[in-house]
């Protein structure tokens, strides 16, 4: 199924019922189904996330927020995603990557497997401040290299980078143009994230015709220093990334000094594989092969191996040989999944009669023994 996204710089949460105004908003107007929220500014434990559902106009979300770390007054990030969408049985899996800065949230279910990442990397031009947000991007890139790959990646956040304008045939797989003369520090930093963990920047490729959107604005400037990104594996996932000026202006702190939501629309959060199975080895039978007692089973492989070797083919074909006897005596079976059959015995639907003609029993002895049915007694 189509699965919308969506990554802002709040500024903060603390005005109460912000939270609820811009899920209602990115929801009802553009059908976002996850939504990562930058700077929040909670209060509270940084390295463990406060989990609590969420009832906005009708759907159920369920909230991760990870707080803001001592003496730092502008972090804070929330991973939240309509759960009612998703349906029952999600597993989610929510990990710190940095304190009240950057965390994942992976969801995990029979029909889908994604993991959202969101990071909020500190401005500021001194020497302290870079080396801070060095270390922050270090720890984002081994927490995107440690995500599988059977998993769908997302990362949103704001980076506080600014990278340089580019013409369209100068655009790499991973990054296109920016809207600024030079990478700044973080500019290169982002740039050097994306090109080690193959993550496409998605709105840094601009529609045919059209200019890069900013994505903060001010009275004297605007740039682009929030970004969207995927893995190069999954850009052909990707209809359509936009960023949402209209919807920015309404949910915004600000008006005209402050950042803008961008929403990025997958085609599934699905994966899919079509290779053949690996094979599952019984580790007892070949425990009990390696041992004293298995010379018979050992005996047999080596028949199996050398009826089916043919001198024709080489080595390849000894190696073919052993693969195939092996799986024939040590291989498990595969797995296979499927409705259990004959679960429910006779015995089973006698016990839940009785307890229903029990059930009926009850019912009857309530209404004959309540004060109504004495009075209709009474009365006749």
């Amino acid at each position: 199924r189509r699965f919308a996204f969506c990554s802002f710089n709040v500024q903060n949460l603390l005005r109460p019922g912000r939270l609820q105004e811009i899920l209602t908003t990115l929801a009802m107007s553009e059908g976002a189904r996850c939504v990562a929220l930058q700077s929040t500014c909670f209060p509270g434990d940084p390295e463990l996330p406060d989990t609590y559902p969420l009832h906005v106009n009708g759907n159920s979300w369920r909230v991760f927020s990870w707080s803001a770390a001592a003496g730092d007054k502008s972090g804070g990030v929330i991973i939240a995603v309509d759960s009612q969408f998703l349906g029952p049985g999600v597993r989610y899996v929510p990990s710190t990557i940095s304190e009240g800065r950057a965390a994942v949230l992976r969801c995990k279910a029979r029909a889908f497997d994604f993991s959202v990442v969101c990071a909020y990397i500190n401005p500021g031009s001194s020497r302290a401040q870079l080396q801070k947000a060095t270390h922050i991007l270090g720890q984002v890139e081994a927490a995107v290299r440690a995500i599988p790959r059977r998993s769908v990646l997302i990362l949103g956040g704001d980076f506080n980078g600014r990278l340089k304008v580019r013409a369209p045939e100068d655009f790499t797989e991973t990054i296109g143009s920016g809207m600024h003369r030079e990478d700044c520090p973080r500019g290169r930093m982002l740039r050097e994230l994306a090109t080690n963990t193959r993550l496409r920047l998605l709105n840094t490729f601009p529609d045919p015709g059209r200019r890069v959107q900013p994505t903060f604005t001010s009275p004297l400037s605007s740039s682009q220093i929030d970004f969207v990104a995927v893995r190069v594996g999954d850009g052909c996932r990707v209809e359509s990334c936009r960023v949402l000026r209209d919807c920015g202006v309404r949910l915004q702190l600000r008006a005209g000094h402050d950042h803008y939501p961008i929403l990025v629309r997958l085609s599934s959060v699905t994966r899919s594989y079509s290779g053949q199975r690996r094979t599952r080895w019984n580790r007892e039978a070949l425990a009990y092969a390696a041992s004293e007692d298995g010379e018979s089973l050992r005996a047999a492989f080596c028949d199996e191996v050398l009826e089916r070797c043919d001198e024709g083919n080489g080595w390849e074909g000894v190696e073919g040989a052993v693969l195939s006897a092996g799986e024939r005596l040590f291989a498990q079976p595969p797995r296979t999944v499927s409705a259990r059959e004959g679960w429910m015995s006779q015995e089973a639907w006698q016990r839940v009669r009785a307890k229903q003609e029990a059930a009926a029993q009850f019912v009857k002895l309530g209404a004959w023994c309540s004060p109504m049915g004495i009075l209709r007694r009474l009365r006749a």
